[in-house]
C-alpha cells in the first residue's frame, strides 16, 4: 500500500495514488506543479481538476489522459505494460491508441479489437499465427502487429510499430486529387511493401486511403497489415465495416467465400491509386451494398476520364489492375515493380517535398468552366487582355518586341473591323466554310466550340487565335495540314491549349524577324504528333536562327500570379530546328516528353532567367537529342539562387547525342549558385549519352566555353556513355535518326533506346 505524506505535495492523496499507480507521473512532478496550481486556483480550493490541468501544462499528462482521469476511467490507460498516451482513431471493430512502454521508452500503436464472443477464439488464433509468421519480417513501407495482448476480460489488443503522419484520406480532403508523379511514387513504395509481405505468404487485406500514412520524411506506409483477414477471412455483407473499406473490394471476393490474395490486393491498390488521381472513389455511393454491386457488375472507368493529365502508361496499368477479370491483371506485385521501378531515395525526396506543402496555408485550386458568352466580339476583348499580359510574361530579350507587336496588331485589327462592319465584326465560326487563299495560303478557320479541325492539306497562314476556355487545333484524320509561319507567329491563348497532328514550317530568316514559330499562353499545353521545321535549310538561315536564339514554341502561363499546376506535355513530336524546341517563361510544375526527336543545334528546353522558383517534375520517355544543344538550359533564378529547388527528372530509354562541347544540363550565367550540383536530380533507366558530353556545366555566355560542375555526377543515375550509331545522316529523312547500334549494354534486348520513328509525324500521311 502506497503511503504519501501531505508534506510531499498539497495534491489530494487519492489523485496522487491514482496517477502514480498508473505510472503517469512522479511525486516530483506534483511538486513542480504547485506553482501552476496556485496561479490557476487563486483563492479557490485546489480541486483534482486544477492539479490535472497543471500537470497537462507541464506536459506530464496528455489531454487524453487528463480526460480519462476526470471521467474516472483511468484504468483504461494501462494495457499490459503499456501506458496509453492518446486515442488515434476508432472504427466499427476497434479503437487505435498511442501508448508508451516505460521499460523500452518507445511509442507503439495499440489496436483494441471488438469482435463477437463466439468468434473470439478463432480470431485470437489467426492473429497469433500472423504475428508468429511475421516475427522475423519487417519492411519500412508496411506495418503488421508484432505482439498480441489478451486482457482479463478476453479483449484482444494488437501491438504495432507506431507511424506518425496524416493518412492519404486526410490529405485528399485537404487538397483534392494528387499529381500523377506523386501518385506514382506512392504506388512504388506501397508495391514494395506488398511484394515483401506476399513473399511471406501473407496479405494485407485492408488497402484503403485511411490505412496509408504519409510521413514528413516522405514515406508512404501501409498500416494494420493482416489484421482484417485475421478477423474476417471471408467478406460477408453482414459485417459492419467502414464505408471506405468497400472502395477496393475485388469482385471475386464478393459472396464467394474466397480469402484475399495477391490478385485481390492488386485490384485494391489500383482502386486506391485511381482515387488519389481523381479525388473520389471509383463508385462514390454512400451505400455499402451498392458499392459491392458496382464492383461485381461494372468495370472501373479509365482514370483519364476524370484526371486527363494522368500519363498513359500509369492509366493503362491502373486499368489492368482494376480489371474484373483476374487473368487480365498483373500476375504479381513484382510485375508492377518491374513496370514502375522500385522506390529509392528520390522517391522519398519527392514525397517529402509534397508532404511539406500541407504544413502551411491551404491554397484554393479553382477549376472554372468557361462561361457561356453572349456578347459580340468576345475573342477580340480577350485578345487585348491576354496579349497585354503576355507582353509582360515574355519579357526576355528577343521575344519582348514580338509580343508588344502582337498587342498592337490585335488592337489595329479590332479598330479596322469595327470601322468597316460595325454590325458584323465577329469572325466567322461556321464549320464547312469555303476558305479563300491569300498569297497562296488558306486562312485558319475560326474555332467552333473551342476546336479548329484542319481538313485540308493547306498550307494555312498563321494567325492569332484566342478563346475564353480550352483551345484545340488538330488535323483531320488522314490529313497532315501545314501551317506556314512567315511574317507573324502562330499565336494561341486559352485555358488549356492543344496542338495535334500538324506541321509547322517557320521562316526564321533575318527578313522575317521571327523568333518563335508558335507562341502560347495557357495553364496547360499539350503538343502531340507535330513536326516543326524551318522554311530554309541554307547556312545563312541556320546562322540567323542560332544567333537570335529562336524557338519552335514559346510558352507562358495564362496568369503568372496563379501559381497553380502548370503543365507542358510533348509527345510524338519532331523539332528539326536550330533554335530551342521549347522556350518557357515559367518553369512548368510538370513537364513530360514522350517519343520526341530534337535534331539540330539549340537547347531542347530553355527556361527564362526570370522564372519563379518552385518544384518541378520532369518525365522523359524515348527521347532523342541529335547534334543538339543541352536537354535543359537554365539562366537567372534557377542557375544563380542557392534556394532554388532541385528539378526532379526521371528518364527511360533516352538518347542524348548532343553536339560537341555541349552539356546535358547547362547553366548559362556568370554567377553560378553555390550548390550548383543540386540543380537537377536525374534518375534514368536505359539512357545513353555520347562521349565527351558533360552532364552538368556552366558557361558565362552562349559563346563561352562551358565548365563542368564539380560533384555533379552524384546527381545522375541510370545513364551510360556509349558510341552512338544512327540509321543515317541528320539532314535526311526522320527515319535516319533511329538509333541503329551502341557500344554500351542495353537494358532491354528487344528495344533500343531513343525515338520510335514509326510513331513520329511526317509531311505526308502514313
Amino acid at each position: 500500500m502506497l503511503d504519501f505524506a501531505q508534506s510531499h505535495s498539497d495534491a489530494p492523496d487519492d489523485l496522487v495514488r491514482r496517477v502514480i499507480g498508473l505510472r503517469l507521473c512522479r511525486l516530483a512532478d506534483f511538486r513542480r506543479a504547485k506553482i501552476s496550481v496556485r496561479r490557476l486556483s487563486r483563492d479557490l480550493p485546489p480541486f483534482d481538476s486544477v492539479w490535472i490541468d497543471a500537470l497537462v501544462q507541464l506536459r506530464k499528462l496528455t489531454p487524453f489522459q487528463a480526460r480519462m482521469l476526470e471521467y474516472g476511467t483511468e484504468e483504461q490507460l494501462l494495457i499490459g505494460d503499456y501506458v496509453v498516451v492518446d486515442r488515434w482513431g476508432q472504427g466499427p471493430h476497434g479503437t487505435t491508441l498511442i501508448a508508451k512502454s516505460p521499460q523500452q521508452r518507445e511509442t507503439v500503436a495499440l489496436k483494441r479489437i471488438l469482435v463477437a464472443a463466439e468468434v473470439l477464439p478463432d480470431c485470437r488464433q489467426r492473429l497469433g499465427q500472423l504475428i508468429e509468421r511475421s516475427r522475423t519480417w519487417s519492411h519500412p513501407n508496411l506495418v503488421v502487429p508484432n505482439q498480441l495482448l489478451v486482457q482479463p476480460d478476453g479483449e484482444l489488443v494488437t501491438v504495432s510499430r507506431q507511424v506518425s503522419g496524416l493518412t492519404l484520406a486526410e490529405l485528399l480532403i485537404r487538397r483534392g486529387r494528387f499529381p500523377a508523379p506523386v501518385v506514382l511514387e506512392i504506388a512504388r513504395q506501397l508495391a514494395g511493401g506488398l511484394a515483401s509481405l506476399h513473399a511471406q505468404g501473407l496479405t494485407h487485406g485492408d488497402l484503403m486511403l485511411s490505412n496509408v500514412r504519409l510521413t514528413t520524411s516522405g514515406m508512404a506506409i501501409l498500416v494494420d497489415g493482416g489484421i482484417r483477414p485475421a478477423l474476417y477471412p471471408e467478406l460477408t455483407i453482414h459485417e459492419e465495416l467502414a464505408l471506405d473499406a468497400y472502395d477496393g473490394v475485388a469482385p471475386e471476393l464478393i459472396g464467394t467465400g474466397r480469402h484475399p490474395n495477391a490478385s485481390s490486393e492488386i485490384y485494391a491498390l489500383g482502386c486506391l491509386l485511381w482515387q488519389l488521381l481523381t479525388g473520389r472513389p471509383p463508385y462514390p455511393t454512400a451505400d455499402a451494398l451498392m458499392k459491392l454491386a458496382a464492383h461485381q457488375t461494372q468495370r472501373i472507368a479509365d482514370v483519364r476520364s476524370l484526371a486527363p493529365d494522368t500519363p498513359a502508361a500509369l492509366a493503362e496499368t491502373i486499368a489492368a489492375m482494376t480489371s474484373p477479370e483476374i487473368n487480365e491483371r498483373p500476375k504479381s506485385v513484382d510485375e508492377l515493380l518491374h513496370r514502375w521501378g522500385r522506390a529509392g531515395i528520390s522517391s522519398r525526396s519527392r514525397l517529402k517535398r509534397y508532404r511539406k506543402h500541407f504544413d502551411g496555408a491551404v491554397p484554393h485550386f479553382m477549376h472554372h468552366s468557361p462561361p457561356v458568352v453572349d456578347r459580340r466580339w468576345p475573342w477580340m476583348a480577350a485578345s487585348l487582355f491576354v496579349a497585354a499580359g503576355m507582353a509582360l510574361t515574355f519579357a526576355d530579350k528577343g521575344l519582348r518586341s514580338e509580343f508588344l507587336a502582337i498587342t498592337r496588331r490585335v488592337s489595329e485589327t479590332i479598330q479596322t473591323s469595327l470601322a468597316t462592319n460595325p454590325e458584323r465584326a465577329d469572325a466567322p465560326s461556321q464549320s464547312g466554310q469555303e476558305l479563300v487563299r491569300t498569297n497562296g495560303l488558306l486562312p485558319l478557320p475560326a474555332p467552333v466550340g473551342g476546336e479548329i479541325v484542319l481538313d485540308q492539306a493547306g498550307p494555312y497562314e498563321a494567325a492569332r487565335i484566342v478563346v475564353d476556355g480550352n483551345l484545340t487545333i488538330r488535323g483531320a484524320p488522314g490529313i497532315t495540314p501545314v501551317i506556314q509561319v512567315k511574317t507573324e507567329s502562330l499565336w494561341l491563348a486559352g485555358t488549356n491549349v492543344k496542338l495535334q497532328n500538324v506541321v509547322i514550317v517557320c521562316d526564321y530568316s533575318a527578313k522575317s524577324g521571327l523568333k518563335a514559330a508558335v507562341l502560347v499562353k495557357s495553364k496547360e499545353l499539350e503538343i502531340k504528333g507535330c513536326l516543326f521545321k524551318q522554311a530554309s535549310d541554307d547556312a545563312a538561315s541556320t546562322q540567323v536562327e542560332m544567333n537570335r536564339q529562336s524557338t519552335a514554341v514559346g510558352w507562358g502561363p495564362l496568369d503568372a500570379a496563379e501559381s497553380d499546376q502548370w503543365r507542358v506535355a510533348l509527345s510524338d513530336c519532331v523539332f528539326q530546328t536550330n533554335g530551342a524546341a521549347l522556350w518557357s517563361a515559367e518553369m512548368p510544375h510538370q513537364f513530360t516528353m514522350h517519343n520526341c526527336l530534337k535534331a539540330g543545334a539549340g537547347p531542347c528546353v530553355a527556361v527564362s532567367p526570370r522564372a519563379s522558383l518552385h518544384q518541378s517534375q520532369w518525365e522523359l520517355h524515348d527521347v532523342t537529342l541529335r547534334e543538339s544543344g543541352p536537354l535543359l538550359r537554365l539562366a537567372g533564378n534557377y542557375a544563380e539562387k542557392s534556394m532554388a529547388p532541385t528539378i526532379e527528372m526521371t528518364a527511360n530509354d533516352c538518347v542524348f547525342a548532343s553536339g560537341p562541347s555541349m552539356s546535358l544540363i547547362e547553366l548559362q550565367t556568370a554567377a553560378v549558385r553555390e550548390n550548383a550540383a543540386k540543380v537537377v536530380s536525374f534518375r534514368g533507366t536505359g539512357c545513353v549519352i555520347a562521349p565527351g558530353v558533360n552532364l552538368l556545366a556552366a558557361s558565362a555566355s552562349p559563346t563561352s566555353q562551358a565548365q563542368s560542375i564539380a560533384d555533379a555526377d552524384e546527381q545522375f543515375e541510370g545513364i551510360v556513355v556509349s558510341e552512338l550509331i544512327f540509321a543515317g545522316a541528320i539532314k535526311g529523312p526522320i527515319g535516319q535518326s533511329r538509333l541503329e547500334n551502341l557500344t554500351a549494354p542495353r537494358s532491354s534486348a528487344q528495344k533500343r533506346p531513343g525515338v520510335d520513328v514509326s510513331q513520329l509525324p511526317t509531311e505526308t500521311p502514313r
